[in-house]
């Protein structure tokens, strides 16, 4: 089975979700965002094939953090993340941009 993660990153906190390819969260927590905080919940789920977030202010520490530590990160441009998102049937909320961002979540292609 392959597992794909999205992460919700504001400046203070950063969602993460993993869900396996039908779309089902296996995984969720909060952390706060910092590279050394988001590798924490990341191996309580089974290895993820993708893990993406969208560009931001932290985006460039993040992506260099996490791929130093061996993360298979993908950063996405926000009009991406946005029509990602759009296409979902649910309320904006940093849980559900999470979720919304992993991309077993659908078959469009990353």
């Amino acid at each position: 089975m392959e597992y794909f993660a999205g992460l919700d990153i504001s400046m203070e906190e950063t969602h993460v979700c993993v869900l396996d390819r039908e779309g089902a969260v296996v995984h969720e927590a909060r952390t706060i965002s910092t590279t050394e905080a988001i590798i924490v919940p990341l191996p309580k789920a089974p290895a993820c094939r993708r893990v993406v977030f969208e560009t931001g202010r932290m985006a460039p520490m993040l992506y260099h953090g996490l791929r130093e530590r061996g993360v298979p990160v993908v950063c996405i441009e926000s009009r991406q993340a946005y029509e990602a998102l759009t296409s979902l049937a649910t309320h904006k909320t940093d849980r559900n941009d999470a979720r919304g961002l992993a991309p077993g979540s659908s078959n469009r292609p990353m």
